[in-house]
């Protein structure tokens, strides 16, 4: 494993970082906390991407870096925080770049047809792509043959995006079947209480 120039992410731009080709040893801010870390968090009022960590500095730091809630963007539906206004613009430039492959989840676990969420403070960033594991040694296991575990996990991926589309679709079916079902009830019931009227109109004549 290559190792990596010690970066102070305190007086550098993330803008000039090489890319890592190599699983990083786990580094964070002072301020993280390793028990409450998720690819996702969610609080009363808004979705946290990433547990708040930068998506831009996985790839151009080689670290998972708490981001700022004053350099934020909201994209599909969850607010990533970033270290820097320079991380924001490069990330708003270009979010697919920056997010994680396979939606957060573990990229050694999708590969052996499981789904289990990744943890952003451990990563691996390679090729311009950031991958999430839930362990250490399911990174290491991972890296020792990337290759084919890539293969494997984005076939299962592939699988599962399926499975979520079509069921995705059903729901949508169901929804319109039921809509056009209360619709229909609707119109039985007004088309029986206007005979009902009409039939008290016709015996008090």
């Amino acid at each position: 494993m290559r190792k990596l120039a010690a970066v102070s992410a305190l007086s550098i731009s993330l803008a000039g970082i090489a890319l890592a080709d190599t699983p990083p040893t786990t580094t964070t801010s002072p301020t993280h906390t390793t028990t409450a870390a998720t690819a996702t968090v969610t609080t009363s009022t808004t979705k946290i991407g990433y547990d708040g960590y930068c998506p831009v500095a996985f790839q151009k730091m080689n670290q998972a870096y708490k981001g700022k809630p004053e350099f934020s963007t909201t994209y599909q539906g969850s607010t990533y925080y970033f270290g820097t206004a320079e991380a924001k613009k490069m990330f708003d430039a270009s979010p697919t770049t920056y997010l994680a492959q396979f939606n957060g989840w573990d990229a050694y676990e999708l590969a052996t047809g499981k789904q289990v969420a990744g943890n952003p403070t451990i990563f691996w960033s390679n090729e311009g792509k950031t991958y999430f594991f839930s362990s250490t040694a399911n990174r290491d296991a991972f890296g020792k043959n990337a290759a084919n575990y890539l293969t494997m996990a984005s076939s299962q991926w592939t699988k599962f995006s399926a499975m979520t589309a079509s069921s995705e679709a059903m729901k949508s079916a169901n929804t319109a079947t039921k809509t056009a079902m209360d619709q229909a009830t609707a119109t039985m019931n007004a088309a029986n209480d206007a005979m009902k009227a009409a039939t008290t109109t016709t015996g008090m004549n």
